[in-house]
C-alpha cells in the first residue's frame, strides 16, 4: 500500500516499518474507515428514511458506502484521485455553506483574548485534533511531493509528533 511504500522510503525495511504498517492499517484504515462508514449510515438513515427508522437502514447505508468505496478502489488510481477531488470539493462546499449560514449569528464578544487558553494549549489541541482525524494517512497525500523522501519523511513525522507534545 501507499503508506507502507512511504515508510520504507523514509525509514528503510525493518521492524519499525513493520510495526508502523500494522498499526497504521489497523488503526487508521480499518477503525477510522469503519467509524466513518457507520456514521455515514446513521446520518443517511436520518436524512433519507427518518429518525424512527430501524437499524437495518443504518446497516444498508453503511454497506452501500463500503461496497462503493471498494468498487472505486478496484477501478484504479485515476478514479480514486478523481473521487478524492470530488469529495474534497463537496466538503469545501458544505463548509462554505455552514460558514455562510452561521456567520450572521456570530457573537464577537466570545472571541475576547482574555478568555483564551495559553498558546501551548491551543497548539496542542489543534495538533491533537489534526492527528485524531487524519492520522498518519495524511503523509500519503504529501509524500509524493517530497524531493528526498528518505531524508524528509522521517523529519516531517518526528516534527509532527513533536508538535503534539508541547
Amino acid at each position: 500500500g501507499g503508506l507502507i511504500t512511504y515508510l520504507i522510503e523514509g525509514f528503510g525495511k525493518g521492524r519499525l516499518v513493520g510495526v508502523a504498517s500494522w498499526l497504521g492499517y489497523i488503526a487508521a484504515v480499518v477503525i477510522v474507515t469503519s467509524m466513518v462508514a457507520v456514521s455515514f449510515g446513521s446520518y443517511a438513515t436520518s436524512l433519507f428514511v427518518g429518525e424512527n427508522a430501524g437499524s437495518a437502514w443504518n446497516h444498508l447505508f453503511t454497506s452501500v458506502l463500503v461496497v462503493a468505496m471498494v468498487a472505486v478502489n478496484m477501478v484504479g488510481t485515476k478514479v480514486v484521485a478523481a473521487a478524492q477531488s470530488l469529495i474534497v470539493t463537496g466538503v469545501l462546499i458544505v463548509f462554505g455553506l455552514f460558514i455562510w449560514v452561521t456567520i450572521f449569528d456570530i457573537d464577537l464578544g466570545k472571541l475576547a483574548f482574555s478568555d483564551y487558553p495559553s498558546f501551548s494549549k491551543i497548539i496542542a489541541s489543534v495538533a491533537l485534533t489534526f492527528f485524531a482525524f487524519l492520522g498518519f494517512n495524511v503523509i500519503t497525500f504529501a509524500a509524493g511531493d517530497l524531493r528526498d523522501p528518505p531524508h524528509d519523511l522521517p523529519r516531517a513525522m518526528y516534527r509532527a509528533l513533536g508538535i503534539t507534545t508541547l
